[in-house]
């Protein structure tokens, strides 16, 4: 009896044990796809998860006048990582690079506390009337309480702005908006007053003209024209276009030189030249004067105990002034068609953009500015050819508490953890070449 009995206790405990196992991975598999379904939009939905876009425009936007768009994103709990913009295009704008800011901070909705990254862009329209600012894609990583991190895109909503144009600026192509613009003109002058000056054939005199211009990118900043007059030779110079940050305003700086050569006799003058400028503080139309130039032109001067022809001495300065010229033209334009193969060269040559990315990365640490770390140190592990989101870093981690989690007090990211995470980047990188040198070798040896 009893032998009959344990058999058939065997197999209902064994049946017992099998069920329970399919119950459990069942249990487990409809969890997984609870958690999988939960999306941004279930989030937005649930009123979890907002976005929002604001254009920060001026009482009266004007033509070539910044305007900013900002992009805020807020969550009832925090981020992951950093909130990412996709680039966008925008006909009849004009949007710097690196342009984009980053603003972290938190909010009280109906009395509860929610984090906020907002990212604002600057743009600057370049005619006047109706713009539809199309729908943003942004990237955003937000975790949860209840399924962890969740990840996607969201998109903005599409939004309208109008810019106008002043009547005085009606008929003006080229004109500069701008708090403050300044100028200055600095002439090698030989002899004669500041704007009548006495030179002799075969001479010649350089003209440098720097503008400037807050919160005013330097492309707008429109190009000098030149008058050609005849016995006068003018060779202008490629144009040094750049921008700075001045205290986190923008400065736009536009510099031209100008060279000209006296070939013949008598007086030549350039006339002035007017930059039209729209002041911002005051809303008028200003003009910035460049003053004439009025040149007197003689002979050559020679000695007059010296027998030597004074024409076979122009002619051999002439030659001299051409030569030189000629060298430095043929080497102006080879570096002008070549100089983005040079830049490239001397960038790769000596590691311009590891070095300075790395700098960056580690001044963010410095200042403390967590999220930006994180950009700049993404962008440095691309460059280094190293993914970043396998690695397992302590270090990592505890920067991306410090820039995402408002709650989070007791972290603590130094500068000296900063450098010992670019250098474990670095070793991390080796190990993976080297093993790959060894596959290839254990590969060859096989075949």
């Amino acid at each position: 009896m009893n032998n009959k009995i344990m058999p058939l206790g065997k197999r209902l405990l064994q049946h017992i044990v099998q069920h329970s196992f399919l119950t459990i991975t069942l249990i487990a598999f409809f969890i997984s796809l609870k958690s999988h379904a939960i999306s941004l939009d279930k989030l937005i939905t649930d009123n979890k998860l907002t976005i929002e876009t604001t254009i920060k425009q001026h009482q009266q936007q004007i033509v070539g006048q910044p305007l900013i768009i900002a992009i805020e994103v807020s969550t009832n709990r925090w981020f992951a990582k950093g909130t990412r913009i996709i680039n966008f295009e925008l006909a009849d704008t004009i949007i710097l690079a690196n342009s984009e800011t980053s603003i972290n901070g938190t909010k009280k909705v109906n009395g509860q506390t929610w984090s906020t990254q907002t990212r604002e862009i600057v743009l600057y329209p370049r005619r006047h009337g109706d713009y539809i600012l199309p729908s943003i894609t942004v990237q955003v990583s937000v975790n949860t309480e209840e399924n962890g991190i969740i990840e996607g895109a969201i998109e903005t909503k599409p939004q309208r702005f109008t810019v106008s144009l002043p009547k005085a600026l009606t008929n003006i192509e080229h004109f500069i908006v701008s708090p403050l613009v300044k100028l200055e003109v600095v002439t090698d002058n030989e002899s004669g007053s500041d704007n009548e000056m006495n030179y002799s054939v075969g001479s010649a005199v350089t003209k440098t003209i720097t503008i400037t211009a807050q919160d005013a990118p330097a492309m707008m900043i429109p190009p000098m024209q030149q008058t050609e007059l005849t016995g006068l030779s003018i060779y202008q110079k490629t144009p040094q276009v750049f921008d700075k940050s001045n205290r986190g305003d923008l400065v736009g700086t536009r510099i031209e030189s100008f060279t000209y050569i006296f070939e013949q006799e008598g007086k030549y003058e350039i006339p002035e030249q007017v930059i039209f400028w729209w002041n911002t503080n005051n809303n008028q139309l200003q003009e910035i004067i460049i003053p004439s130039l009025l040149f007197n032109v003689g002979k050559s001067i020679t000695s007059t105990n010296t027998k030597t022809n004074p024409l076979h001495i122009n002619f051999k300065q002439s030659i001299w002034i051409i030569v030189i010229v000629s060298i430095a033209i043929c080497a102006f334009v080879f570096v002008f068609r070549h100089k983005n193969n040079l830049i490239r060269l001397y960038a790769n040559v000596t590691h311009l953009e590891q070095r300075t990315i790395k700098k960056a990365f580690l001044q963010d640490v410095s200042n403390h500015k967590y999220i930006s770390a994180i950009d700049h140190l993404y962008k440095y592990s691309l460059l280094v050819g190293v993914n970043l989101d396998q690695v397992k870093s302590t270090q990592i981690l505890s920067l991306n508490k410090l820039a995402f989690d408002n709650n989070n007090q007791s972290t603590q990211f130094t500068l000296q953890d900063a450098k010992a995470l670019l250098k474990g980047l670095t070793e991390n990188k080796k190990i993976i070449c080297n093993r790959l040198d060894v596959e290839k070798t254990i590969k060859l040896n096989n075949q």
